[in-house]
């Protein structure tokens, strides 16, 4: 990859590396404090559904806006990547997605039996195809974008993710399970993507755009395999503020149409709008941790 190429990707990646980074230790804290607040109204929950009453009946949500997407998209020159895609916000987003690609490839560690008839039903004429991956196993993720090296994916949205109280656990290349499924899988698929693309495209590439959003507190499956004290709570808790896939589906693939993300690197929140950058975003902060990165990613690549 040329000098050029590796010093755009670098100020591209290094500011949403470094938020990747916060991210997986705020998470920690910030369902902490909801699993504490959803204990304090644990008793109410149970006594209206006791009752007979549903929460509904209690708590209601502003509606969300239809989602507008842009319609001069042209469906017949998209292909699309979405990564995390068996359930959760990553099938979520592919879903809201296939309706403007005509090709979509789903990665994930498995595969649903309905998970292409489910993105087949929002668009009947694009072709889905699902292939396995784990990002947790960088060699993995290095055999997946060497296969892919001539392929040309217009938008690659990675979503894997899950949630343990555990400590401490090590995949079979040394690295924590959840720091690599979160961060440093991730980074290496789309780096290496963009390693690859890169050499096939000229100098004078149409710049990328990279966003790392939050998607705030969404319903997903991750409190199922929670101890019952976690998992009563967090699910009380779901059923009042959480949003469903679907609808933060339509968010995040709102904020990948948009004109003002066409290039460039974005923090975007729950609401698809552009956040401010955070204290962390400086240049000594983004040498590190893309020397970090790629430097730990470099000695399990040599095993």
């Amino acid at each position: 990859m040329s000098r050029w190429h590796s010093e755009q990707i670098k100020q591209s990646l290094a500011p949403i590396l470094i938020k990747e980074s916060l991210v997986i230790l705020e998470l920690i804290w910030t369902n902490a404090k909801r699993f504490l607040a959803a204990s304090v109204f644990c008793l109410l929950v149970l006594s209206v559904l006791l009752s007979g009453h549903t929460l509904s009946t209690l708590f209601s949500s502003p509606s969300t806006p239809q989602v507008n997407y842009r319609q001069e998209i042209m469906a017949s020159s998209k292909h699309a990547l979405v990564v995390g895609a068996s359930s959760g916000i990553g099938l979520g987003v592919a879903k809201e997605v296939a309706p403007l690609v005509a090709k979509l490839t789903l990665c994930s560690r498995s595969l649903p039996a309905d998970l292409l008839e489910s993105i087949k039903e929002k668009n009947p004429d694009v072709e889905v195809v699902h292939e396995k991956l784990d990002v947790s196993l960088l060699h993995e993720v290095r055999k997946f974008t060497t296969k892919h090296a001539d392929t040309q994916f217009d938008w690659i949205v990675l979503s894997p993710g899950f949630m343990t109280i555990n400590g401490r656990t090590e995949t079979s290349e040394g690295l924590d399970v959840k720091m690599c499924t979160h961060y440093y899988g991730r980074y290496a698929t789309l780096q290496l993507l963009i390693y690859l693309m890169a050499q096939a495209l000229s100098e004078h590439a149409p710049q990328a755009s990279f966003m790392h959003v939050d998607p705030g507190f969404v319903s997903t499956g991750l409190l199922d395999k929670f101890p019952w004290y976690l998992r009563l709570p967090g699910k009380a808790l779901t059923a009042v503020v959480g949003r469903s896939p679907e609808m933060c589906g339509q968010q995040m693939v709102s904020a990948l149409t948009k004109d003002e993300f066409a290039t460039g690197w974005h923090l975007v929140g729950p609401n698809a709008k552009e956040v401010a950058k955070t204290k962390y975003q400086t240049d000594d902060l983004k040498d590190v941790v893309w020397k970090h990165t790629l430097q730990t990613i470099d000695d399990v690549m040599k095993q």
